[in-house]
């Protein structure tokens, strides 16, 4: 297993390093998305002063640029690994080499977490550069820099794990309509909706509420702003990190168990890596 996930490292490693315009990119595209709603918000509000003042009055919270990023930094994090596996298993399915990887002894859960960690750690490098230059444009890094910091950082990994179970059940679909980029555009302003990234889960109805609470993000993101904002936890410390470790639990194995049963079923019909 670890030789699996050294190899998957290391080739992942080669092409991130065969473009470097992309690093550039890659840290100024989470600022550049979370400009948009903030400057839309002085233009509404008149000034950057009454803009922080009507955020208060509504989320309970004046600095409402560090909400933002937060949520777009986030947000484009979970996309990062989801999009990762996706894009990974229809380039393969091109090139007619996925059969070549399935009938090999290594599971498929071990690759996905050999290519998720992979994205965890590049994320994780785009999430703190960004957030670092963020905070010195918008002159929020006090905030950032406290012991609470730490607790923020276990709350992201217990929210991001879940995420490999989310990105076998995209995987799952691709094998199976052989569409890619197509189904991930369609989730992710569904899932930046859901989540929150731009206004609190609070304001939304009731039922919307319950279908946001199934995605582990949307307790990550709520939490973390509220450790880093003083804010309200989404029901409380103990309670929002149980909920975060069952379903670490429960998305992989349900992603692994369609992704294994679409994979089979595929085989059959001989469809695995038709174009």
């Amino acid at each position: 297993m670890l030789e699996v996930v050294k190899a998957v490292l290391k080739v992942r490693w080669k092409y991130t390093i065969r473009y470097p315009g992309w690093l550039i990119m890659f840290f100024i595209i989470p600022v550049v998305f979370s400009v948009i709603p903030i400057v839309l918000g002085w233009a509404v509000a008149g000034s950057p002063q009454q803009a922080a003042l009507n955020f208060k009055e509504r989320v309970g919270t004046e600095h409402y640029t560090l909400f933002m990023v937060l949520g777009s930094m986030i947000w484009l994090l979970s996309i990062s690994i989801m999009w990762d596996f996706g894009m990974w298993l229809r380039e393969e399915q091109q090139m007619g080499t996925l059969e070549q990887i399935l009938v090999t002894p290594v599971n498929i859960f071990t690759l996905l977490l050999a290519s998720s960690l992979w994205a965890l750690m590049y994320s994780i490098i785009q999430f703190i550069v960004a957030l670092i230059i963020a905070g010195i444009i918008f002159n929020f890094l006090p905030l950032l820099f406290t012991p609470s910091l730490l607790l923020c950082t276990v709350y992201l990994v217990l929210g991001i794990f879940p995420l490999t179970g989310f990105a076998l059940l995209i995987g799952s679909l691709i094998v199976k309509l052989k569409e890619a980029e197509a189904i991930i555009r369609l989730l992710q302003p569904l899932l930046a909706f859901l989540v929150g990234i731009f206004y609190p889960i609070t304001i939304m109805p009731y039922f919307v509420k319950l279908i946001a609470l199934t995605i582990p993000l949307t307790i990550t993101l709520h939490d973390v702003r509220a450790i880093l904002l003083n804010l309200d936890y989404l029901f409380n410390p103990y309670l929002d990190l149980f909920i975060l470790l069952i379903y670490c639990a429960i998305w992989p194995i349900l992603g692994l168990y369609m992704f294994q049963y679409v994979e089979k079923k595929a085989k059959k019909e001989g469809t695995l890596s038709a174009y």
